[in-house]
């Protein structure tokens, strides 16, 4: 499998950085509904920006993209901040002033993985497989990029539950 990849330029790992920014604020200057958000996600077993809304009437992808604007980060962040649970919506990737999804969808599937929370390395694999067939992923493997790297994914995921078993005993 040909994996694709782009010269970095930071605003990858600031992107990873600031992604959740807004759970953050919300904790900080809202924790009574930033504790309700948390308990009502685990009692309705959904995710936290589905509570957001509900409790808050927004979610901490909107906090986060208005605070990314404040600090004036690169309208990519910006927009990867605010799209990385909804990577491939239209509105963002056919913009043109958009990187057409690509830094929102990389900042996505990471949110997902690390969300995964595996328990085990059979759930590690699994995870990784619902990753390989999402749309994000199919994404990736389809845009253009001008650098592309032999990878085995089985070999790779393998190696990574070797080194997830010395964390779990």
């Amino acid at each position: 499998m040909a994996c694709i990849f782009r010269q970095t330029t930071g605003l990858e790992y600031l992107a990873g950085l600031m992604h959740d920014v807004g759970k953050l604020f919300i904790e900080h200057y809202f924790p009574e509904q930033f504790e309700q958000v948390v308990a009502g996600a685990v009692a309705k077993q959904c995710n936290h920006a589905t509570m957001e809304r509900e409790i808050l009437g927004l979610d901490h992808t909107q906090i986060g993209a208005a605070l990314c604007e404040r600090m004036r980060l690169h309208d990519h962040i910006l927009r990867s901040v605010w799209f990385h649970h909804d990577p491939l919506n239209v509105s963002h990737a056919a913009d043109p002033l958009s990187d057409g999804g690509f830094l929102s969808v990389c900042v996505g599937i990471g949110d997902r993985l690390a969300n995964s929370n595996p328990a085990s390395q059979e759930d590690f694999g699994h995870a990784s497989e619902l990753i390989e067939h999402s749309p994000e992923w199919m994404f990736l493997q389809n845009i253009y990029l001008p650098h592309k790297l032999e990878l085995d994914l089985p070999r790779e995921t393998k190696r990574a539950e070797e080194d997830l078993k010395m964390f779990l005993t």
